[in-house]
């Protein structure tokens, strides 16, 4: 049984829950991103399909990095069903006090409020389990506007800006860099 780090009803009555993954996901996992590359949505991971294996290490190697302090991945589920996922994993040697944060969900859970629920809970379970955390950065494409205002609301301040740095939907979009000191 994984750990659970939050649990509550939308008003609509389904129960959602926010925890940490287990080796049984690998199958919803797999179809998440892979749902979500062929959506093309604001991700990097883009026109690729993995497969269960691809998967399986994806989600073995996680639950390594958890265990040794290394990553927080946690997973929404909105009444059993994958509904995103985030995580905030820990760079190595001379950064190794900068964790890279990133977010997922499915199209049918944007706008609910559930991404600044799971950005959130993500970021005070990194800054609970993970002593080294200093730094958290990210990236974003620029035509994602909601997403950039969100993360400005949650103190995070632009620091890099690549014309051209991202190639989504048949057109180049600009890669933008974001940063919050936690301690």
């Amino acid at each position: 049984m994984s750990k659970v780090v939050y649990q509550d009803h939308l008003p609509t009555g389904e129960k959602i829950i926010i925890r940490y993954p287990e080796k049984e996901d690998v199958q919803a996992f797999l179809d998440f991103i892979n749902e979500l590359s062929k959506e093309e949505t604001f991700i990097l991971f883009q026109g690729k399909q993995l497969t269960f294996d691809e998967e399986k290490t994806f989600v073995e190697n996680a639950l390594k990095a958890i265990e040794g302090k290394k990553q927080i991945f946690l997973s929404l589920w909105v009444d059993d069903h994958l509904a995103g996922n985030t995580g905030i994993e820990m760079k190595s040697d001379a950064i190794a006090h900068e964790g890279l944060f990133g977010i997922a969900l499915r199209a049918s859970y944007r706008g609910k409020g559930l991404g600044k629920l799971l950005m959130k809970t993500v970021m005070e379970e990194a800054e609970k389990e993970i002593t080294n955390l200093r730094i958290v950065t990210l990236s974003v494409f620029g035509e994602n506007t909601l997403a950039r205002d969100i993360y400005r609301k949650f103190g995070f301040k632009e620091y890099g800006w690549l014309p051209e740095g991202v190639f989504r939907k048949g057109k180049y979009d600009d890669h933008i860099f974001m940063y919050k000191k936690i301690r």
